[in-house]
């Protein structure tokens, strides 16, 4: 954010730069236009399954995304930690999540666990690591309401924070770039797997009352429950350097 407002000031100077500060559709949008590059900053919520960032890639555009901040994938246990003066159970991540999916080794728990970490939007990448998918114009958007609508992207771009996400649109159509963080979510309440994942080796009056919440989720299709225990914002840095004509140089 420091680089950006550091930006502005330096091209406030120039005529032919613009700077625009765009709230819609529950996203924050910064953007700095010159005749070479567009320098974009957006937010990403820890929370939300797939969010378009509002920002574009054009054809004959290359593009450089890096991600920063850090997030937190089990608000209620890190809460309950903090109560009660102990080490955090779970670690804040960076943009590259945790390779450590929790799998106790426990019989009432190992499989609940396993079957959990199969609910992970793609198994390819860690908990908590963001994820981007380029929707082309006129093409489906993820979409993770459970329905007609849905579609969670198999092809999909894993971050790191070494290589981060670079390229060259080298098709007809526009870009438009969606991000998440990867997390768990229930697809399919009849599916038995999905089920006993949930109840998480519960027994006695605890399964009793994780079987009546589990009715109550699939009742009212309320599939995202992982991603609403997540807390914190990624910050989505993008430079795209526009194509050269020879017209620009006049």
């Amino acid at each position: 954010m420091l680089f950006l407002i550091v930006l502005v000031v330096i091209h406030k100077l120039s005529d032919n730069t613009q700077f625009n500060i765009d709230y819609s559709n529950d996203k924050t949008l910064i953007t700095l236009i010159d005749k070479k590059n567009v320098i974009a900053s957006s937010v990403l919520p820890a929370c939300d399954c797939w969010t378009n960032t509002g920002i574009e890639i054009r054809p004959d555009e290359d593009y450089e995304i890096k991600v920063s901040g850090k997030i937190h994938t089990t608000a209620d246990k890190m809460i309950k930690d903090a109560e009660d003066d102990v080490k955090p159970r779970f670690e804040w991540l960076s943009p590259e999540g945790s390779t450590n999916f929790r799998i106790r080794e426990d019989l009432e728990h190992k499989l609940s666990d396993s079957l959990r970490k199969t609910m992970l939007l793609t198994e390819k990448a860690n908990i908590g690591q963001v994820l981007f998918y380029f929707q082309r114009k006129n093409s489906k958007a993820p979409n993770c309401n459970i329905g007609a609508n849905f579609f969670n992207p198999d092809s999909v771009m894993i971050y790191t924070s070494d290589k981060g996400i670079s390229g060259k649109n080298d098709s007809k159509d526009t870009w438009f770039v969606w991000a998440t963080v990867n997390d768990m979510l229930i697809i399919d309440f009849k599916k038995q797997e999905n089920q006993v994942a949930y109840l998480g080796g519960a027994k006695g009056d605890t399964l009793k009352t994780r079987f009546a919440n589990w009715q109550t989720l699939a009742k009212d299709n309320y599939n995202r429950i992982w991603f609403d225990d997540n807390f914190g914002n990624f910050v989505i840095s993008a430079k795209i350097l526009k194509p050269t004509h020879f017209f620009d140089f006049w």
